[in-house]
């Protein structure tokens, strides 16, 4: 919950918005962090770095430096490594997934029937958000959309 909280801390994201998307800032004074909204993204790393912590902390100490040690780890890895990540692997698949359901036929249902699969996936890591973007786009623009919405409609 917390790891939530830090990415979508409201200061943050104003932050953001007022400096524009891709702004560098640094956590813990050592780590490059390349600040994004990351308010729709769910990366499920944390419990990797908590079954290390609870490996190796004694029993009797696990209660206080468990959970101190694993935001320790886990908030400039989210802020600095997982955000960035997601967000350009989101974009790239967002991209190939909108570019395949744009062609007609076989290859269009095939994308539609992948996106409706995969949909509960695709809103945990937030590329969601840059599909239904860029089939609002292409609703501005030729008036429908034939995959995007459609398969979030289905899923």
């Amino acid at each position: 919950m917390m790891i939530g909280g830090v990415l979508i801390k409201p200061d943050l994201i104003t932050f953001v918005t007022n400096n524009g998307a891709g702004w560098m800032t640094m956590i813990y004074g050592i780590f490059p962090a390349i600040l994004i909204n990351c308010s729709s993204s769910v990366l499920p790393v944390l419990w990797q770095v908590e079954k290390f912590f609870k490996r190796v902390i004694p029993d009797m100490l696990s209660t206080v430096f468990m959970p101190f040690l694993t935001m320790f780890v886990m908030v400039p890895l989210s802020v600095c490594a997982l955000a960035p990540i997601g967000t350009l692997l989101g974009y790239g698949i967002g991209v190939i997934l909108f570019v395949f359901g744009g062609v007609s036929g076989i290859v269009t249902i095939l994308t539609c029937a992948i996106i409706s699969v995969i949909w509960d996936s695709l809103v945990m890591t937030s590329i969601h958000v840059i599909l239904v973007s860029l089939a609002l786009t292409q609703m501005i623009s030729v008036r429908y959309d034939s995959c995007v919405l459609v398969s979030a409609g289905i899923a």
